[in-house]
Order: structure tokens, then C-alpha cells, then sequence
């Protein structure tokens, strides 16, 4: 006889859980886990190109070492520096020349720009992701079809998601926090958009 009640209390709470509205934390992941990353943008100016004017050469070297600067940094490839010998008459002997382009790493990171401007190119870039990290809590109300989830993302960088590129709530180590609706339909738990 004990078996017996002790049979119905495990069916009925199968019975029951199987039957209950509530979004549980590995439910909440698994849906979080789906969700695209999102793209942090940023803006840059690189000098790509001195321009052909009479420079001092004092200006050439200043230019020289930002253009040295963004090669290490990544930035920039294949730096070029002609010297052009003027004609009579000009107030210096030289024109100067500086030209590069950027690098492949940088070109995959570029959304959108000026791409050919003489001297400074102005560029949307991607300055890293947001990823899921992880749900922090979940709000639902009794038998509720909906509830809303806590999520912390992680920012993931690229060369540009430094201090110089990026708004200050993506600096530090700060987690970041997002929140989002679910809801429950016949099949099953759907992120709201």
C-alpha cells in the first residue's frame, strides 16, 4: 500500500512539472545561446596619405612616425615615402610623399568609410562583440506565459576595442547586463524580438 501512494505522489508531481509554465535557467540558456552576437561599432580617422605638398622635412618625420605607430599597431601595411625634386623657383627643394593602405585585418573590420579620400579616411569599424555569458535571473509571475530574462554579455575585442574607439560602458571588466522577454507557446519557450 505504501508503494502504491508513494507511485501516485511521483506521478503526480511528473504530472505537474511537465504540466508547469515555469522557464527554468537551462531552458532560459538555451535560448539566450541562439541569440546572434552583437556587433559594438566605433569611429576612426587613419592618415593614409600625406598628400603631395611641400613639406618640411621636420612635418615628414612627425608623419613618419604615426604611420610607423599604425603598422605596429596593425593598421596600416605597406607604407611607401617618395621624395619628388621640384622645379626652380619653389621655396623648398622636395616635395613629400607618405601613402599606405590598411592592413587585411583592418579591412575586414571596416563597416563603412570614406574609403578613398586623399589624406585621412574616416571609417566605421568594428570594435568587437557582445557575447552570452550567462542568465542572472529570470522574472515570471505565478502561471504566467511570460517572463523576462537577466543575461550578462561578455565583450569580446578586436584591435580596436580599446579605450580610443569604444563608448566607456564597454571599458573594464565590468559585465554587461541585457534583459529580454520569452514567451511560452504550444511548442515550447521563443524569445520575443
Amino acid at each position: 500500500m505504501k508503494n502504491n501512494y508513494f507511485l501516485i505522489g511521483m506521478m503526480t508531481t511528473l504530472i505537474l512539472s511537465s504540466c508547469s509554465n515555469k522557464l527554468s535557467t537551462d531552458e532560459a540558456n538555451s535560448l539566450l545561446l541562439k541569440l546572434p552576437n552583437e556587433i559594438v561599432t566605433g569611429k576612426i580617422g587613419i592618415t593614409v596619405n600625406t598628400g603631395r605638398n611641400y613639406w618640411k622635412q621636420a612635418l615628414v618625420n612627425e608623419y613618419q612616425t604615426e604611420f610607423d605607430r599604425n603598422v605596429q599597431n596593425g593598421i596600416l601595411k605597406n607604407i611607401k615615402m617618395q621624395q619628388f625634386k621640384t622645379s626652380g623657383g619653389d621655396m623648398f627643394d622636395y616635395v613629400y610623399q607618405i601613402t599606405s593602405e590598411l592592413s587585411d585585418t583592418v579591412s575586414a573590420l571596416v563597416l563603412s568609410g570614406n574609403r578613398h579620400a586623399e589624406w585621412k579616411q574616416n571609417f566605421s569599424v568594428k570594435c568587437g562583440e557582445l557575447k552570452f555569458n550567462k542568465v542572472v535571473g529570470i522574472f515570471q509571475e505565478a502561471k504566467s506565459k511570460t517572463a523576462e530574462i537577466e543575461y550578462d554579455l561578455t565583450f569580446i575585442p578586436t584591435i580596436f576595442g580599446n579605450d580610443n574607439y569604444i563608448d566607456s560602458k564597454f571599458r573594464g571588466d565590468k559585465p554587461l547586463s541585457r534583459k529580454i522577454i520569452a514567451k511560452l507557446y504550444d511548442n515550447g519557450w521563443k524569445l520575443e524580438k
